[in-house]
């Protein structure tokens, strides 16, 4: 009889397992990870901070909803014009101040707000998420955050508005033509409180903007120096109503004023002048063998000056002043310019051919043909809006 053949068992030895990992530790080694990876990014980020590639990133994802075309054009919407449009953007919507009416769209073109207004002259500034309106010589003012009006103006009897600005905390001033007196000046904290009330009689004044601390109230006024025609510069301070300073600025017309920091850049027919916010010149630039043709001096730390042989023409030279008050870079324009518009560290010129988006070294970013648009508004993140004859779209480098 055949006997089973039994099978041999392999006898192996039992290898002791290794302890697992306790949470805790990884946990930590988890958080460390994740730390190196923001540390390296935040290195690579301060690194490449001054370069445009973030920001095409960030477009990618702030407009994959919105449809354009192979150039990075959207498609057009319409609205409602006359000749004395205004323009503004405040945040990510389009104010649009008419004759007749103040209208904010979406990027997409969606229309979000609409106010009937009866204004001669239709004015559109912003600051930021914030935008002001107003009937440049008439009695009413608007300001405008995200799709609402938050704050209503109306002047007194006799009292019409000649200039309204908003600093970059929402501080904003409105100038007068008061009764009795040359200007009233109003400024009104970010509940739109007033808080300080100065009424000249010895000057008119051009321009008014809080400090971006809030402390200081900075006026351009014209009046007189022995007989001939002055610009001034006068600081006040915003809690006692102090006068601080009066500086004379020249002969120059003052054509714009922006305050950054501690530094006031105001734009004059000449050129730029640099003053800090105690009242000291620090720089000043102009070309006088050339004329001012148009000028944006809101960059993140520059200004934008394009200026020709001739007041108007068909060739030009664009050149960055620098936030020392320098020529930092130029650049030649040989077709005539529609609209310069500037925001962060972005350069956007507009021609009858075509739009051009500028870095701050005037190196071109990108460029796309002009479909009939007379008007630019850059975006801090390199997109830009163009406007004309009753349409409008998002252009997406």
């Amino acid at each position: 009889m055949a006997g089973k053949r039994l099978k041999n068992k392999k006898q192996t030895a039992t290898e002791p397992k290794p302890p697992p990992i306790p949470v805790r530790v990884l946990v930590r080694l988890i958080a460390i990870i994740v730390t190196c990876v923001m540390v390296l990014g935040a290195v690579l980020f301060i690194v490449y901070r001054d370069t445009v590639t973030l920001d095409g990133v960030v477009r990618y994802f702030l407009y994959r909803n919105i449809e354009r075309d192979e150039d990075g054009e959207a498609q057009d919407f319409t609205f409602s014009t006359d000749a004395a449009d205004a323009y503004a953007m405040v945040g990510d919507n389009l104010v649009i101040c008419a004759t007749n009416s103040v209208q904010v769209y979406s990027l997409s073109g969606s229309q979000l707000l609409e106010e009937s207004v009866q204004y001669a002259t239709p004015v559109a500034l912003s600051e930021g998420d914030t935008a002001v309106v107003y009937d440049l010589g008439g009695n009413d003012l608007m300001v405008i955050q995200g799709e609402e009006v938050v704050f209503s103006y109306s002047t007194e009897t006799n009292y019409t508005i000649l200039g309204a600005r908003l600093n970059e905390n929402g501080y904003l001033t409105v100038i007068e033509e008061a009764a009795g007196y040359k200007a009233a000046v109003t400024v009104f904290d970010e509940g739109y409180d007033p808080v300080l009330k100065e009424n000249l009689s010895s000057a008119y004044v051009m321009d008014a903007l809080v400090s971006p601390d809030n402390g200081t109230l900075a006026l351009i006024t014209i009046g007189q120096e022995d007989t001939s025609f002055a610009s001034y510069l006068e600081l006040y301070e915003c809690a006692t109503g102090e006068k601080l300073v009066g500086m004379n600025l020249g002969d120059d017309t003052v054509l714009d004023l922006y305050w950054t920091g501690d530094t006031i850049r105001i734009q004059t027919e000449s050129g730029v002048l640099l003053v800090d916010g105690g009242g000291t010149l620090l720089n000043s630039w102009s070309d006088s063998s050339q004329y001012l043709q148009n000028f944006a001096i809101n960059g993140l730390d520059f200004s934008v000056e394009l200026m020709g042989k001739y007041k108007a023409g068909s060739m030009g030279q664009l050149m960055i002043i620098d936030e020392n008050g320098d020529e930092y870079a130029s650049r030649a324009i040989k077709e005539e310019v529609l609209s310069v518009s500037v925001a962060g560290r972005y350069i956007a010129v507009l021609t009858a051919n075509q739009l051009m988006i500028f870095t701050r070294d005037l190196e071109e970013y990108a460029s796309v043909a002009n479909g009939g648009e007379t008007t630019v508004l850059m975006r801090s993140d390199g997109s830009a809006m163009l406007l004309g004859d009753g349409n409008a779209h998002l252009y997406v480098p």
